[in-house]
């Protein structure tokens, strides 16, 4: 079970390591969005960036921020890479990784085709970086992409 807490509530909870509770209160600014397993934050020392943070190991935020780390890595240098909001940032274990900031756009803007390996297909995983489109969300994505999900593809965007 998935608990959510606002920013004054995680730092409440976390009051008896006052350390922890002021790094996090320094490094995250306001909630600007969340699914079932991550909360997104914007990074309050660095407003070109959010914050993605686990909030349940049993719904997979750790797994979902060490697959963006690992494709986006995978793939630097490669043709694929410029689909990708770049993660330059991640925890030892995971749980925090930082993302650059990408502003939302509409769905006119979306390309025609993207890689077969981005399959989390909504409108809200997408976004603008440096005037050129990028998926932030690509958290289900498998790392270790097979060959024959590296091509590109005709979609249906879900709104």
């Amino acid at each position: 079970m998935s608990i959510k807490l606002n920013k004054t509530e995680f730092i409440k909870q976390a009051n008896d390591n006052l350390l922890f509770a002021d790094m996090w209160g320094t490094l995250c600014g306001n909630l600007i969005g969340y699914g079932a397993s991550r909360d997104v934050y914007e990074c309050a020392i660095m407003s070109d960036y959010v914050v993605k943070i686990n909030k349940s190991e049993v719904l997979g935020g750790v797994n979902q921020n060490y697959q963006e780390w690992q494709t986006y890595h995978n793939l630097i240098g490669t043709k694929w890479a410029k689909y990708l909001a770049p993660v330059y940032f991640a925890s030892h274990n995971y749980s925090i990784i930082l993302q650059e900031k990408c502003e939302p756009i509409q769905l006119k803007q979306l390309p025609k085709r993207i890689p077969k390996f981005l399959n989390d297909r909504k409108l809200d995983n997408w976004g603008m970086l440096d005037g050129k489109v990028k998926c932030f969300d690509y958290g289900i994505t498998n790392y270790d992409i097979p060959k024959e999900l590296l091509v590109m593809e005709d979609w249906d965007c879900e709104d």
